[in-house]
C-alpha cells in the first residue's frame, strides 16, 4: 500500500504542538527525571509513555485510521527537539518514529494491530534490523529463528520486538516477544544512560502470528522508516544542542570575573554568536529536509536527505559539545552538573544510524555524478 502524503502542518501549528509536549515534558519532571532514570532499565516510564500516547505523540506518523495523527516528519521533528531539550529518557525515535513508521507503511493486519496499540501507548515496539556481517545473518528456517542483531537502541524496552530476517530469498519482519527461550539479550549502557542490545537468536521458535509481513515491500518500508528515523535523530539533536547553548548563554551572564560577566568579554561574545548561527543554519536545513521527506517518493533521494540531516546535526553537536565545555571552564567536566546530560545524549545520537563522515559518504554517493571526486 502507497503511504500517503501528509497535509504539511503550518509553522504556528508545529509552535502550538511544540509547547504542548514541552509542558507534558516539564510536567514528568524535565532534566530531574531525566537524570534520575539514567542506567535504569528500562529506561521508560509507562504512565509518560501512556501520557505520551494521550497527547497524541506517538502516533504522529501514523494513518489516522490507525488512531494516529498523520502528521508527517514535520510535525514529529518539533516533538524530537523538546524531547532533545528535556534529554527525556522514552524511546519516541526508536519506538514511536523508526518501529512505528515502518509499521505504518505496511499494510497488514498485524502491522495495523500493532501501529493502533503504538498509538494508544499499549506497546513499545523497537525494531531490530541492524547486523554485524555475514555471520550473524538473521534467517528463519522451518519455523527456527537463527541469526543475531546489533545496536538496538532502547531493546531493553522493547514490547514486543520486531526483527528482520529472511526466509530463503523472502524478507520478513517478525513480532517477538522480549523474552523467551533461544533469545539471548546483551544490554550495554550507552553515554545517556540508556541502553543498546546486542541480540542472538539460538533456534527461536515461533509462534503462528510472529510474521507481521513479507517480500520486497518489508526492504522497502525498512528504507524508508530508517531514513525518516536519521533525519529526526537530527532534530532531536538540535534540540539537545539549543538547551545546552541556552544554559552556556545563562551561565555567562551569571559567571563574574575581574568584577564582571564573563559574557561581557568580547572573546566569548563572538564565540557564543558563532556557535548561535551554527544552530540556526542547522535548525534550518534540517526542517527543509524534513520537509522534502514528506513529499519526495524516490527512495534514492529521501536517503541522499537523511544523509544531509545527519552529517549537519553531527558536526553541529561536535561543535557544541566542543566550546560548551571550554566556555563552563572546569564546572562542564563534572557529572553532577546538567549540561553534561546533553552532551552524553549528543554523544549518543551522534554515533546512532551512523555519524557525521558516514552520512557525509553517503550524500555524496547518491549526489555526486558518477567519476567526480575521484
Amino acid at each position: 500500500m502507497a503511504e500517503t502524503v501528509p497535509e504539511r502542518i503550518s509553522s504556528e501549528e508545529r509552535a502550538l504542538l511544540a509547547d504542548s509536549a514541552a509542558r507534558l515534558f516539564e510536567r514528568a519532571g524535565g532534566l530531574t527525571r531525566a537524570r534520575r532514570l539514567r542506567g535504569r532499565r528500562p529506561a521508560l516510564d509507562r504512565a509518560v509513555w501512556k501520557e505520551m500516547a494521550e497527547a497524541g505523540l506517538l502516533g504522529l506518523l501514523l494513518p489516522e485510521e490507525r488512531g494516529g495523527a498523520g502528521l508527517g516528519p514535520l510535525a514529529a521533528g518539533a516533538v524530537a527537539e523538546e524531547i532533545g531539550r528535556r534529554v527525556v529518557p522514552e524511546p519516541f525515535t526508536a519506538a514511536a518514529v523508526l518501529a512505528g513508521g515502518l509499521l505504518a507503511a505496511l499494510d497488514t493486519p498485524a502491522a495495523r494491530d500493532l501501529a493502533s496499540r503504538l498509538a494508544a501507548g499499549e506497546a513499545v515496539p523497537i525494531l531490530a534490523w541492524q547486523e554485524r556481517g555475514p555471520e550473524a545473518r538473521t534467517l528463519l528456517d522451518g519455523g527456527t529463528l537463527r541469526g543475531g542483531k546489533s545496536w538496538v537502541l532502547a531493546g531493553d524496552a522493547a514490547d514486543p520486538l520486531l526483527v528482520t530476517a529472511q526466509e530463503g530469498d523472502a524478507p520478513l519482519l517478525l513480532c517477538l516477544p522480549p523474552e523467551g527461550p533461544g533469545l539471548v539479550a546483551e544490554h550495554r549502557r550507552t553515554a545517556d544512560g540508556r541502553f543498546l542490545s546486542e541480540l542472538r537468536f539460538d533456534g527461536v521458535a515461533l509462534a503462528e502470528d510472529a510474521v507481521i509481513a513479507r517480500g520486497d515491500r518489508v526492504a522497502a518500508a525498512l528504507a524508508r522508516a530508517v531514513d525518516r528515523a536519521t533525519a529526526l535523530a537530527a532534530a532531536e539533536m538540535v534540540g539537545a544542542a539549543a538547551a545546552a547553548l541556552a544554559m552556556t548563554l545563562d551561565y555567562l551572564r551569571t559567571r563574574h570575573q575581574f568584577g564582571r560577566p564573563i559574557g561581557s568579554f568580547q572573546a566569548l561574545r563572538h564565540r557564543a554568536v558563532d556557535l548561535f548561527m551554527h544552530l540556526e543554519i542547522a535548525r534550518a536545513a534540517i526542517e527543509e529536509v524534513l520537509a522534502a521527506l514528506e513529499d519526495d517518493p524516490d527512495p534514492s533521494r529521501r536517503a541522499a536527505l537523511a544523509s544531509r540531516a545527519k552529517a549537519r546535526a553531527g558536526e553541529l553537536a561536535r561543535r557544541i559539545c566542543r566550546e560548551t565545555i571550554q566556555m563552563h571552564g572546569a564546572l562542564g567536566y563534572t557529572e553532577e552538573y546538567d549540561l553534561g546530560l546533553f552532551v552524553n545524549r549528543l554523544a549518543t545520537l551522534s554515533a546512532w544510524l551512523g555519524d557525521d563522515a558516514f552520512h557525509r559518504r553517503r550524500w555524496f554517493a547518491r549526489t555526486m555524478p558518477a567519476g567526480e571526486g575521484a
